[in-house]
């Protein structure tokens, strides 16, 4: 199975190769680009083209090389504010499933800007969203946490503003996980958000707000029971 990925806000491909190295060793693909997340020229549309034109070229090199997998499914994953972008990979790509990870599930017509009071979301007691490493990278190791924040980048402030475009969720399987020791989306939140705007019960993985950084394995794990992969 060929998994994509929508990263995070000022977030990167390269924070999903722990992610990619065990869905690798259990005979599954991870494709996870760099979207144009911090270009303030850029919009969603255009970060999902960039996604879906590498899980193009992608497919093309594998079956040039005759490594292509067998079945051809993609399911798309979306975390946090890539939950504004997955769905439309999702819907372009017919992929077989949507998985929101920590996310930031949007409703037609709304922004990322909007999101936060329209969702319901209230901060936890004392949660600073100018420390970084405290907010995300709290269950890292020093060295792994200082090249995440090394790869961080400004979030486009046109980003936030813009609408989401789906007149309606797309018609595609989905499923929500939440982290367990996540400092910014406690996982009660992704939890009622789930019910409310997707009318589905989120599963819970262990980790941070990066759990895909500090906890691969057990996200692998459950990403491969929510899509039949294991």
């Amino acid at each position: 199975m060929r998994f994509v990925v929508c990263h995070g806000a000022g977030g990167s491909g390269w924070e999903w190769h722990r992610v990619a190295a065990e869905l690798a060793r259990r005979g599954h693909r991870l494709v996870a680009v760099d979207m144009p997340c911090d270009d303030e020229d850029a919009g969603l549309a255009d970060c999902a083209d960039v996604v879906i034109d590498t899980v193009r070229s992608d497919a093309t090199v594998e079956a040039a090389a005759g490594t292509a997998g067998p079945d051809g499914l993609v399911t798309v994953i979306g975390h946090s504010w890539g939950a504004f972008v997955a769905p439309l990979v999702a819907d372009r790509l017919g992929a077989h499933q949507l998985v929101l990870v920590a996310p930031m599930i949007p409703l037609p017509g709304e922004s990322a800007g909007a999101w936060w009071d329209a969702s319901g979301f209230t901060p936890a007691e004392g949660v600073d969203f100018e420390d970084e490493l405290t907010l995300f990278l709290h269950d890292l190791d020093p060295d792994l946490a200082a090249q995440a924040l090394a790869r961080s980048r400004d979030q486009a402030a046109s980003m936030m503003t813009e609408r989401f475009p789906l007149p309606a969720w797309p018609d595609i399987p989905t499923a929500v996980v939440a982290f367990g020791d996540d400092r910014l989306f406690s996982p009660s939140f992704v939890r009622g958000l789930a019910r409310e705007r997707l009318g589905v019960e989120a599963a819970q993985t262990p980790g941070g707000h990066c759990g895909y950084l500090s906890r691969p394995v057990e996200l692998v794990d459950t990403l491969l029971t929510l899509t039949g992969g294991s």
